[in-house]
Formats: C-alpha cells, sequence, structure tokens
C-alpha cells in the first residue's frame, strides 16, 4: 500500500515555464507514480461583474473542489503535482488591490479564505516552488496574449512587480511552507527539473 503523496506545488511569474516543467515532470516520470492536478480555469463568460473581489471569490470556491481531488489521491500516489494553489488567488488580489489602492479587497478576501479553510481545511503542500523570470521576459513571451482584455493585468508590469512581492511574505499564518525561489531565465526544461528534484531531497 502506497504511504501518504507528498504534494508538490509550483507557482510563478506567468511565462516562467511552470506548466510546461509540470508536464514533463509527468510525461518523463521523473517523479515516480503521480499526479498532476491543473490550474483552476473558471469560465468567466456569464460573469458580467467587475466586482474584482466578488471573482477572486468563484476562484476560491473552486479551491473546495480541487482539495476533494488532492485528498482523495492522498493514498493512491506516491507524488501530486499542483499547478498553482490558492495562493495564485491571493497574490492576484494583493497585487490588484495594492496597484488600485483598494487594500481592503484584499483583506476582506483573506477572511473569506480563513472562513473557508477553517470548513474544507485546504491541504498544503509539503514543497512550495516560485519559477521567476524577468518582468520584461515575462512579458515578451506571452505578448500573442497581449490583445485579450482577460489578461490586461497580465501585462501590467506594476501588477506583476506586486505579483511577484507577495510570495516573498511570511506564509507561517497561511500554514504553507516558504517558497523555494528559481530563476528559470537560462534553464531548459531538463535542467529545471533536475532543479526541482534536486529540492526535494
Amino acid at each position: 500500500m502506497i504511504s501518504m503523496a507528498k504534494i508538490l506545488a509550483l507557482e510563478g511569474t506567468p511565462g516562467a515555464g511552470k506548466t510546461s516543467v509540470i508536464i514533463e515532470l509527468i510525461k518523463d516520470d521523473a517523479l515516480t507514480d503521480s499526479l498532476r492536478i491543473p490550474e483552476l480555469n473558471i469560465d468567466l463568460a456569464s460573469e458580467k461583474s467587475e466586482d474584482d473581489l466578488k471573482i477572486s471569490k468563484l476562484y476560491l470556491n473552486a479551491e473546495i473542489d480541487k482539495a476533494k481531488s488532492v485528498r482523495e489521491a492522498l493514498n493512491k500516489y506516491e507524488y501530486i503535482v499542483l499547478d498553482r494553489t490558492f495562493l495564485t488567488t491571493l497574490a492576484y488580489s494583493y497585487a490588484l488591490s495594492k496597484k488600485k489602492k483598494k487594500t481592503q479587497d484584499y483583506k476582506n478576501l483573506m477572511d473569506y479564505f480563513k472562513k473557508l479553510d477553517r470548513k474544507y481545511h485546504f491541504p498544503r503542500p509539503n514543497y512550495l516552488f516560485y519559477l521567476t523570470i524577468p518582468l520584461t521576459v515575462s512579458l515578451a513571451r506571452r505578448a500573442r496574449f497581449s490583445h485579450l482584455e482577460d489578461f490586461k493585468n497580465w501585462f501590467d508590469l506594476e501588477f506583476l512587480k506586486y505579483f511577484t512581492d507577495f510570495y516573498k511574505k511570511n506564509f507561517s499564518e497561511l500554514k504553507m511552507p516558504k517558497p523555494v525561489f528559481i530563476d528559470t531565465t537560462n534553464l531548459n526544461e531538463n535542467a529545471l527539473m533536475h532543479n526541482i528534484i534536486k529540492n526535494l531531497n
């Protein structure tokens, strides 16, 4: 019988290679007996609200099903690899509230998160990685999305700086491990995989 799985979570600057390396980790069997749980993909087509707090709450609500998937897999795999966690939603709200000078929105979202967490007990990763690249490189790698309204914040340098700054905060209150920062600027997927695996030992 397989013992309790180790949970690996990757966060990162957009374009830093997070999703690509997760797929390679699974496909190349670099992590034996592992399951990838993808990042949230919520259809907001019917959500016409421009209320940033309301939309962030929708993303946190979606974490409930994601947490259920993690718990159901804990005794079936050796590794569970999370493509982003609830931290992404909190970081997004933090960056937006700093940019718009609406800090109360972030505080309200944190209160909402804590309420959900007390009820649903979101699983925490054993290892947390933050993949980073220079912000100008991030913009260049994703230029094909720059015209899309839904992506406008991801092409704002001020927003991206605040988003990355969030991951330098103290996560002890959230019961999350301290992130391991990896600059992927000059790393190919193979080198990045080895860097991640090295930090698991």
